[in-house]
């Protein structure tokens, strides 16, 4: 049986990538995206993604995104917090597949 260094290779860079983490927790304590590993799994990007979410609370800034991959709706979701002009904490789900908003939440506190 003869082994192909190329599909090896291929398979192997495959089985890394499926494992590496998406989004590692940078010192500042947010979340930095990894963009080769958000283009592999073919998911919008983290510009896009921060612009659908401000188009959801115009005027706001963003204060943190994370990725998560959503077991129940099986599938990769972006949080993105958002504070208002007001102060007010937003927070916008989307899927990160397609840039469907799934959830708009305001924070009453």
């Amino acid at each position: 049986m003869s082994i192909n260094l190329k599909t090896t290779l291929t398979a192997l860079s495959l089985v890394t990538a499926a494992c590496m983490p998406l989004a590692t927790m940078a010192s500042s304590g947010h979340h930095h995206l990894d963009p080769e590993a958000v283009k592999a799994f073919g998911l919008i990007n983290i510009d896009d993604a921060k612009a659908r979410a401000l188009k959801e609370v115009p005027g706001a800034v963003v204060r943190e995104i994370e990725l998560d991959n959503d077991k129940h709706r099986k599938g990769w979701k972006y949080e993105v917090e958002l504070v208002d002009g007001q102060g007010k904490e937003w927070e916008v789900k989307l899927d990160a597949k397609t840039g469907d908003v799934i959830k708009v939440k305001k924070d009453w506190f």
